[in-house]
């Protein structure tokens, strides 16, 4: 999965943030996916896209410990199938409230806003 970019005090209940590894190959940049406390992302360099993309995936790993990891995943590729159903559109799932990136892509978005106003200083 790569070196550790960011983490805090090592234990089970703190996400460690990734860059590299096998998993970085099928991302774009800008991209990132959560597995189970191991948030793998692929930084675009520009802080205004990639702090609002780790708060994204952060928002996975608090939702993964609130339903447990393989709930997440039997919830989120079961929204995935419902959202895309017929068409392929599977990324409509961010626009559909009540899903699991619905929820991340509203923090995102929430914190990228600000994150740009500030840096507009």
């Amino acid at each position: 999965m790569g070196p550790a970019l960011y983490s805090g005090p090592m234990g089970k209940n703190t996400a460690v943030f990734r860059s590299g590894g096998l998993f970085t190959l099928h991302l774009a940049k800008g991209e990132g996916i959560t597995l189970g406390r191991n948030l793998v992302v692929k930084e675009s360099g520009l802080f205004s896209k990639d702090a609002p993309l780790r708060i994204h995936e952060y928002v996975h790993f608090l939702q993964q410990r609130e339903i447990g990891y393989s709930n997440f995943y039997a919830r989120i590729l079961k929204e995935y199938y419902q959202s895309g159903k017929g068409s392929g559109k599977w990324f409509d799932s961010y626009d559909t409230p009540g899903h699991l990136e619905y929820q991340a892509q509203m923090l995102e978005s929430f914190f990228s806003y600000y994150i740009t106003r500030f840096l507009k200083r």
